[in-house]
């Protein structure tokens, strides 16, 4: 469980922080599904758009919650991907919900 709310948390807090540098009206869409044994969150924040993509790109790899974010990726044997969409920018992480942990 606290892998998912790291999870949560993480791209929940990169998508407010990058919205706050952002005018206009925007807005941040939050979703986890399971799917072909993967466990699926995804995060798509909205408006107010121009180059933003590019722009979050070097600055997130630094972030100490983007470190958290890619050891509990390794950890479940996932991956991570953030892409423009026609209305924003989404990020996706995918975890297997296949994979044993010792605790």
């Amino acid at each position: 469980i606290s892998d998912l709310c790291s999870i949560f948390s993480s791209l929940l807090d990169e998508r407010i922080q990058a919205s706050s540098r952002m005018k206009g009206e925007q807005r941040i869409f939050v979703s986890a599904y399971q799917k072909e044994g993967m466990c699926v969150i995804q995060a798509e924040h909205t408006g107010g758009m121009e180059n933003q993509a590019e722009n979050e790109s070097a600055e997130n790899e630094t972030d100490s919650r983007f470190l958290v974010l890619q050891e509990v990726i390794r950890r479940y044997r996932g991956s991570m991907a953030r892409e423009k969409t026609r209305e924003g920018i989404q990020q996706t992480v995918k975890l297997k919900t296949d994979v044993q942990r010792s605790t």
